[in-house]
């Protein structure tokens, strides 16, 4: 299975009705499947991707619809039509621009000669690869092998209706991505109509173990058309007129997002008890000190990933006045504690046990990263963690460190 630079959710539909007919293989459904997409010239679907990771009682969902046309050898449309997670990629053959609606920001490009020299970026760790979760595959001559790197275990599970339409269920393990299943179209054209990954396992047992977590991601494919010609018009994009241009954004995480509504603003004053009880007010150390707040979750694991890493970065500039807190949302002293002590973290944490204070500061979907200069202004909000994002925090803290000023004016940013 290849590796996948997105980590998404999707709740699956009602329960399987399975039949009691004679199965082929799990490997000759996907091969016979992708296959097919392989021999398609052209083509066009819908996609609605959903991402979910739930904990602790709590849900974080987001969806994103595509549109979707290919045209072999060199053009193809995955544009963005609701949503800001993803991207939109579009090539006309000679050039391909890339858009990212979560950063407002965009990157274009010499077009390659073929689809299949996109597809290798597509499959990278960088912006490119964070646009749809099946773009290698649409992209690549060999769909079947991209999609099954690395999957084990594969067999049908059974047949059933969904939506109407008569499918093989085919599920298998890859290691790097926890279960795998996919709907098939029965017949003569066997298109792909969802498919579904539970990386659920892979936080529960992992480095750093989220008990009772869940984390999945789906596609959902729909409106194939096969055959027939594209018209040249919906392989031409152009960004929106406030979208701005990010250098290296191919194999390159670009170099900042979208500006966060709070950047420039003053930071909301608040008290928050540490934990070991001690209050914490901000204007104790604003002024004298570059203040970065984390906002996390234990049951978060984009937070369990960057919180270590925030802090380390924070600690090597405590010499430059850089402290460093992270806000907990929401838990109780002994999870956090205990939590803490599993994984031999120390540094300051806060309690911010009614989320007031994570509402002031603009937070929506978490970890959200705050840097509050020397003026008691915010320099920069940095919203998840992912590829790029110790390379943008090292700079926006030794940015503030410095006393640079900070972004603006600020631009309202839709957030999950």
């Amino acid at each position: 299975m290849k590796r996948t630079a997105i980590i998404t959710a999707g709740l699956l539909a009602a329960g399987p009705v399975f039949s009691a007919e004679p199965l082929p293989s799990g490997d000759a459904l996907l091969q016979k499947a992708f296959g097919f997409l392989a021999r398609q010239t052209n083509f066009q679907v819908e996609a609605v991707q959903t991402l979910s990771v739930e904990g602790e009682g709590m849900l974080t969902r987001w969806e994103t619809r595509y549109e979707i046309a290919v045209s072999r050898p060199d053009r193809i449309a995955c544009l963005v039509t609701r949503g800001i997670m993803g991207g939109t990629l579009v090539s006309d053959g000679n050039t391909v621009t890339l858009y990212l609606p979560a950063m407002q920001t965009y990157s274009v490009k010499p077009a390659p000669t073929s689809l299949d020299d996109l597809a290798a970026e597509a499959g990278s760790a960088g912006p490119m690869g964070a646009a749809f979760a099946l773009l290698e595959e649409f992209l690549s001559s060999k769909p079947y092998q991209v999609f099954s790197e690395g999957l084990e275990s594969v067999q049908v599970a059974g047949s059933r209706k969904l939506d109407g339409t008569d499918v093989y269920e085919v599920s298998g393990v890859a290691e790097d991505l926890g279960r795998v299943t996919v709907w098939i179209e029965k017949g003569a054209e066997p298109r792909i109509r969802r498919i579904h990954y539970d990386f659920s396992d892979l936080l529960q047992n992992g480095p750093l173990p989220v008990p009772e977590a869940r984390m999945e991601m789906s596609v959902e494919l729909s409106g194939w058309k096969t055959g027939g010609e594209i018209d040249p018009a919906v392989f031409r994009f152009s960004p929106p007129p406030d979208a701005r241009r990010m250098e290296e954004a191919f194999g390159e995480a670009p170099e900042e997002q979208a500006t966060h509504p709070m950047v420039g603003k003053a930071a909301p004053e608040f008290q928050l008890s540490s934990l070991d009880g001690e209050p914490v007010k901000l204007s104790d150390y604003v002024g004298t000190n570059v203040v970065v707040l984390d906002f996390w979750a234990t049951w978060c694991p984009p937070c369990r990933r960057g919180l270590p890493v925030v802090s380390r970065i924070a600690l090597e500039k405590a010499s430059s006045g850089v402290v460093f807190f992270a806000v907990n949302q929401g838990e109780d002293d002994r999870k956090v504690r205990k939590f803490m002590e599993e994984h031999r973290l120390e540094f300051a944490v806060l309690m911010d046990r009614d989320q007031e204070v994570a509402k002031e500061y603009g937070v929506q979907g978490i970890p959200q990263t705050v840097i509050i200069g020397r003026d008691g202004k915010i320099s920069s909000v940095l919203v998840g963690y992912g590829p790029g994002s110790e390379a943008k925090l090292r700079r926006d803290i030794e940015k503030a460190a410095a006393g640079a000023a900070p972004a603006g004016p600020a631009r309202p940013e839709t957030a999950p």
